[in-house]
């Protein structure tokens, strides 16, 4: 990979100073990366919580025996289902994330 954040020295960075453009474009970049982490923080919390909800459910369905035990089962099944595929927005936005910051900090460095 390169180096890691306690590895850089504020000595070893580029003499030169950035033009207002690349200011911009590195924010502009940064606040995209941002908004796409949200959103997929939108969808994890969404999944987070059919998954609760589907215990809850369940579990008042079986103490008050509207279920039976493998409709119990099959609930929480659809829930942790549901978890699952929501975290892997979640989990794709972050290393894209992670990889791109990296590339523009080595640019930068160069």
């Amino acid at each position: 990979m390169g180096k890691k954040e306690e590895d850089i020295d504020i000595r070893s960075l580029p003499q030169r100073k950035l033009t207002d453009v690349e200011k911009q474009f590195i924010f502009l970049e940064t606040h995209r990366l941002r908004l796409r982490r949200e959103s997929a923080v939108l969808i994890l919390d969404k999944g987070v919580f059919l998954f609760l909800t589907s215990l809850a459910i369940g579990m008042f369905a079986i103490v008050n025996k509207i279920i039976s035990p493998n409709t119990l089962n099959m609930v929480v099944i659809f829930g942790l289902a549901a978890l699952i595929i929501s975290v892997m927005p979640y989990q794709s936005a972050i290393k894209k994330e992670e990889s791109k910051i990296e590339k523009m900090i080595n640019d930068l460095l160069r």
